[in-house]
């Protein structure tokens, strides 16, 4: 996958969001950020992303539900966007669960630019 879209980061804290922006753009990457799941929903219909890295805690919708409302809406429509799970709630419990919703990558907060290097070169984005 070549990176020739935006890489959506739906996250509800200004300082995250301030330091995964500041990462994303280390690695050449272009980012629009969405500060809740409903944002990120509206800005997904109207754009094309290459990945969604997505905090599984926001306010209005909570990144868990926004998982299941994408993957849902790509049974009908028969695209498949990567999304990236963003959490400090690193339980194995959790991390099942974000991948039996429809998760493609996991990363636990706080986290360094090398995992999400990783993360992303997995996706060849770089």
């Amino acid at each position: 996958m070549e990176n020739k879209y935006p890489i959506l980061l739906a996250e509800d804290n200004v300082f995250n969001q301030k330091i995964a922006s500041a990462m994303l753009k280390k690695l050449g990457l272009t980012v629009d950020i969405a500060d809740n799941g409903m944002i990120a929903l509206d800005k997904i219909a109207t754009n094309d992303y290459s990945i969604i890295l997505l905090d599984c805690q926001m306010p209005v919708m909570n990144g868990y539900d926004m998982i299941i409302k994408i993957r849902a809406d790509e049974k009908e429509n028969g695209k498949h966007i990567p999304i990236i799970a963003m959490t400090a709630n690193d339980s194995p419990e959790d991390r099942e669960y974000c991948f039996k919703i429809g998760v493609d990558g996991y990363i636990s907060k706080p986290f360094r630019i090398k995992d999400l290097r990783n993360e992303l070169s997995h996706w060849q984005l770089i």
